[in-house]
């Protein structure tokens, strides 16, 4: 607003502007779009965190990282996108100055977490699969980085919670209010008016959209472009089984498919904000906004929300334990959680371990008497055989990223015994070092 207006007596005078009204049919199918993003990112999110907090076989570093994206994203849909939604439909800005600064703050903040942890993961991915034996993530590391996400996140969002403002003008029949920024202000005289910029505002929004979409996008690019190189070209040491190198190239497509998805669902969900960003920032005249930026700024802020319904589904729709995980929370919400183990008798397991580029695979066989239990199960000789899966500290360690997870069952009888044989494969994407041994429950 120019210098010269701020002294204008307002309340003096009625207001000349359009009172925002809002169609019935618009609220509606508005409404109808938000709550389903609502209720679905929710869902989607807090089920991938407990899947991962509840299963022993999910806490793999890379699988810390999509958590922390999930808390991300569910910051973004728990506080920013009810407030669009209602700023969009409303006339002014009517939920006060606590949300008016906490909206713009936690969306900085949730998104350069978001951004961060998907370049992570990519780095990560990058080490683990084109320098294998370079790879030396652990959990500790990856816990600090995860820190260092969140402390980074928190300083970049800091000049928004300062400078976001809850700002109003009392006319003679009207009260108006917005948010707005209010930073450092320059004076430009344009001819019989005083013109106000705020360059320090226009640097930090631009440097934000380069240095978090643009940037990364570029670097995620390369990244997984290499990786996908790496994965086509990658010859498999040794004599492998059909079923083996089968399950092996179903693994790498899978790979490669969830690679290209992350990359394009980031890069098409926030290119439309990028865009509104840097128009509202580089534009010549700011004086006022078109009528047609409103309409694009709902739908950039539309697809950039539907961002956090689809990262679950990336991750789940591509990974066999977020299946199995899903499988084993419905089982116990629908109270089928299967027999318990009463009593066991002569168990012992052996356990063979052979290592190829691209899998892990045990054997192990236990002998139960009378009655088994476990969180698997496969049917032979009348006897359902379940057992509790447990991961190798080898494997939680291991700088790995874990494709997907499998339990074949094999049951007889001999004598007084069951025997179940298990074979156990977690796919990877690294040649890991050797075993040493396997659990029974």
């Amino acid at each position: 607003m120019d210098d010269d207006l701020k002294n204008f007596p307002y309340e003096k005078f009625p207001y000349g502007g359009v009172i925002k009204e809002v169609p019935v049919w618009e609220m509606v199918v508005k409404s109808v779009i938000y709550g389903i993003i609502t209720i679905s990112s929710l869902f989607g999110n807090v089920l991938i965190i407990v899947i991962v907090m509840k299963n022993k076989t999910m806490k793999t570093v890379t699988n810390y990282y999509i958590v922390n994206l999930a808390v991300a994203d569910l910051m973004v849909t728990l506080t920013c996108t009810w407030v669009t939604l209602v700023d969009n439909l409303t006339e002014g800005w009517i939920l006060g100055a606590f949300f008016c600064k906490l909206n713009t703050f936690t969306k900085v903040l949730s998104l350069v977490a978001s951004v961060l942890s998907l370049t992570q993961i990519a780095y990560d991915r990058f080490f683990g699969i084109v320098f294998a034996l370079r790879a030396r993530m652990t959990e500790r590391r990856a816990s600090i980085s995860l820190v260092i996400i969140w402390i980074f996140s928190i300083i970049v969002a800091l000049p928004v919670l300062i400078y976001r403002q809850l700002k109003s003008r009392e006319w003679l029949d009207h009260t108006e209010r917005w948010c707005d920024d209010d930073w450092p202000v320059e004076e430009e005289v344009v001819g019989n008016f005083t013109r106000t910029t705020m360059p320090l505002r226009t640097a930090y929004f631009v440097s934000v959209s380069v240095v978090l979409y643009f940037i990364p996008m570029v670097v995620m690019s390369l990244a997984y472009g290499v990786i996908i190189l790496k994965l086509k070209t990658t010859h498999i040491p040794g004599e492998i089984m059909d079923k083996r190198d089968e399950q092996q190239a179903k693994t790498k497509r899978k790979i490669i498919i969830m690679l290209i998805t992350i990359l394009a669902v980031f890069c098409v969900c926030w290119l439309p904000c990028q865009v509104m960003l840097l128009y509202t920032e580089l534009r010549g005249n700011r004086s006022k906004l078109e009528d047609w930026y409103y309409h694009f700024e709902f739908a950039a802020y539309t697809m950039a929300y539907s961002n956090s319904v689809l990262n679950p589904i990336i991750y789940a729709g591509f990974n066999e334990n977020f299946k199995q995980g899903l499988s084993n929370i419905w089982r116990r919400l629908s109270g089928d959680p299967g027999r318990r183990l009463t009593h066991v008798y002569n168990t012992y397991s052996e356990t063979t371990y052979t290592a190829v580029y691209g899998a892990w695979s045990m054997e192990c066989k236990f002998e139960y008497g009378g009655v088994c239990a476990a969180t698997g199960s496969a049917t032979g000789s009348g006897c359902i055989c379940k057992f509790l899966l447990e991961v190798l500290q080898d494997v939680t360690s291991a700088p790995t990223i874990i494709e997907s997870l499998s339990a074949h069952i094999i049951v007889s009888f001999t004598g007084w015994f069951y025997n179940c044989t298990v074979l156990i494969e977690i796919h990877s994407v690294l040649t890991s070092t050797a075993a040493k041994g396997c659990w029974n429950q």
